[in-house]
């Protein structure tokens, strides 16, 4: 019988009453082979009791596979379909019509895997064959007595032109973009679904960890390119596990470890968490409860320069006849660029304006870790990733490959940087100049000083660059004037008495901040 369906069961529950319905008149198929099935004797009469046992030839195996497979196509193709959708939502600043796609795109993802467990997964039958001695046709890749090297790239679920991790990308960006949603907006979440806890981030974890195994161990390649869009959502997981693990520690500094070591976050058969079952014995999550913020950060970020080496450049040369395996992968990757963006990232609702993905990911890149940056424990920590995220912010400058102008951005994302530099370095004194001491000619009130003036340098250029087209995207910082006041109103803190102090609060207040109250406080302090 074949596995073809006229029509394609739906969810969980419809392929499992498939398979009941089935379960006595189909093989099962295993990696391999298939299960052994009886079936009657050619030579004895249909009536008759003598049966055989034996097993189908991999060639039967395949040409069966290949049958349930093309079903699956249009699975994936869905998948797909559901997870552009579903970003273009959370882009758009639609969570309740966002939250319900990513949880398709999870359930999907979570059937598909059901089917073809991960090392099924990525072996589905390529259009490459070649003829066995008998006549039959049977993919490249496999011989009647196991698998041999490939030369071309495998590719992952179904469709060839895919990269071998898409599946894994997809399955643990959906589970982290729905916890950031969920935990943005509890009200729109399932009595099934935790809230509160860093379950989704965990399973997100342990989904793109698959991923990376699976690339390796699967593929008969010495040399697989990396696959930077799966760096780049392991990074942002651990980003958000970072920012719960200092939610924690500012609620309490005894709180509870961060990770939740029971595997029953979910019930096992829910789709809305990966199959722990299939998790190795040691994963990246169990590293995590001992860790401190600063060193989870330090895990993202190295995810991040991955991610970095290995993204394609819009403008990178093609060598047409380039025949070199890494080179050819590369390219596809770089394919993606021409098409609309699927990294969640500036929330906007003009994606138009967005033509490159390059300069997006690192500008994402870049504010994820400035959201924690300034609520890191110590002041050097937060100094050090302030720095770090402005380095990310300069390379956007220094690339100079887009047709997109991102000076706006850019100018307010280096200068909330550096407010967080020269605030952490005007805190360190704040208590000297207070209690009267002659502070002011520090080193410490220079580095400061310098810091702040680079504020206002890149604030007033984003504030001259307002019209550019980007300066239409959504953020949250996007107002410039409270930043610039602040500044002004701690360089002048950081001034001593005579004309200069002066014009830095007459600046201030020329950005909407009470100076009076200011200089009280100021007072006061002294």
């Amino acid at each position: 019988m074949s596995f073809m369906m006229s029509k394609r069961p739906r969810g969980l529950l419809a392929a499992h009453k498939q398979a009941a319905r089935s379960k006595d008149n189909e093989p099962i198929v295993t990696d391999l082979y298939v299960e052994q099935i009886e079936e009657p004797d050619e030579f004895h009469s249909p009536n008759s009791s003598s049966y055989k046992k034996r097993r189908l030839s991999p060639t039967n195996e395949f040409a069966q596979r290949q049958e349930r497979s093309t079903a699956d196509v249009e699975v994936w193709e869905d998948i797909k379909e559901l997870f552009s959708n579903a970003v273009d939502k959370y882009e758009a600043e639609l969570p309740e019509e966002a939250v319900e796609l990513f949880r398709q795109v999870i359930h999907e993802s979570d059937r598909l895997l059901r089917l073809y467990p991960v090392g099924n997964l990525n072996r589905l039958p390529c259009e490459r064959t070649s003829l066995t001695s008998g006549g039959y046709r049977i993919p490249f890749y496999c011989s009647p007595i196991g698998r041999t090297r490939d030369p071309f790239p495998i590719r992952d679920p179904i469709r060839a032109t895919d990269p071998l991790t898409t599946f894994h990308y997809v399955y643990g960006t959906s589970m982290l973009l729905l916890g950031k949603i969920l935990e943005a907006f509890p009200a729109l979440s399932k009595p099934v679904e935790p809230v509160g806890t860093p379950a989704f981030y965990l399973a997100a974890l342990d989904v793109l960890e698959d991923g990376e195994n699976a690339s390796h161990s699967i593929s008969s390649h010495k040399f697989l390119p990396e696959d930077w869009r799966l760096a780049v959502s392991v990074g942002r997981t651990l980003i958000c596990l970072a920012d719960e693990k200092l939610r924690r520690l500012t609620q309490s500094p005894t709180a509870a470890p961060l990770v939740n070591f029971q595997d029953d976050l979910w019930p096992k058969d829910s789709a809305f968490g990966p199959s722990f079952s299939r998790r190795p014995p040691l994963t990246r999550r169990v590293t995590l409860p001992p860790m401190t913020p600063h060193e989870i950060m330090l895990q993202a970020t190295d995810q991040f320069s991955r991610a970095m080496l290995h993204m394609p450049h819009p403008k990178r040369t093609r060598r047409h006849h380039d025949s070199n395996m890494e080179t050819d992968m590369s390219l596809r990757l770089n394919d993606e660029m021409d098409g609309p963006p699927t990294m969640p990232g500036l929330g906007t609702k003009s994606r138009k304006h967005l033509k490159y993905l390059r300069p997006r990911v690192l500008y994402t890149i870049a504010n994820d870790v400035l959201s924690i940056a300034d609520r890191m424990q110590t002041a050097s920590e937060r100094e050090a990733w302030a720095k770090w995220a402005d380095e990310v912010f300069m390379q956007m400058e220094l690339e100079e490959q887009t047709s997109e102008n991102w000076t706006y951005p850019i100018a307010i994302g280096r200068g909330r940087c550096w407010l967080i530099i020269g605030s952490t370095r005007f805190e360190a004194i704040e208590s000297r100049i207070e209690s009267g001491e002659q502070a002011l000619d520090s080193d410490e009130a220079e580095g400061a000083r310098d810091a702040l003036l680079r504020v206002v340098e890149q604030l007033e250029k984003a504030q001259r660059n307002q019209s550019t087209g980007l300066a239409m995207l959504q953020d949250p910082f996007s107002d410039v004037s409270p930043m610039l006041g602040e500044a002004f109103v701690t360089l002048a803190t950081l001034t001593p008495e005579g004309p200069m102090k002066e014009q830095f609060f007459a600046r201030a207040a020329a950005e909407g901040i009470n100076v009076d109250e200011a200089d009280e406080a100021m007072d006061e302090g002294v």
